[in-house]
């Protein structure tokens, strides 16, 4: 069973580390749609502290056996879902704006199922508090 994940994962953080073991266990195969750098510069108005081949070389040194996809450059396009039908989308807790935009779209996602992960200690591994405290 596919499993979905979405993010950036910049500055990987044991919370960022529990989100993707948790979503591992909802299926067999886990993939992550990796945000590019164009997009996390549009939508979060900052680079990332490391490109996104950094991010997806530190993410497969962690978790060799997963997919990254390379995520849309342009906000609701869903190009990952052109070639993967996940039974699972899991979202992080924070994520609510990525659920709603899902819910939103014209996707045919009638047998996939979504879900919340719940954090890992966010007040603690927060990659926004993380960024201010470095």
């Amino acid at each position: 069973m596919s499993v979905l994940i979405f993010g950036v994962f910049d500055m990987l953080h044991p919370g960022h580390v529990y989100f993707i073991n948790e979503a591992k266990k909802q299926g067999n195969n886990l993939h992550i749609c990796l945000a590019t750098d164009e997009y996390v510069k549009e939508f979060k108005n900052k680079n990332p502290i490391n490109n996104f081949e950094k991010r997806k070389e530190t993410i497969l040194k962690m978790f060799p056996d997963i997919f990254i996809h390379t995520g849309d450059k342009t906000n609701g396009d869903w190009s990952i879902f052109k070639n993967l039908k996940p039974k699972i989308i899991a979202l992080g807790y924070d994520q609510v704006d990525l659920h709603n935009a899902i819910l939103s779209s014209n996707l045919d996602l009638k047998d996939t199922k979504i879900i919340f992960i719940e954090p890992y200690l966010s007040d603690i591994y927060n990659t926004t508090r993380l960024q201010k405290l470095n």
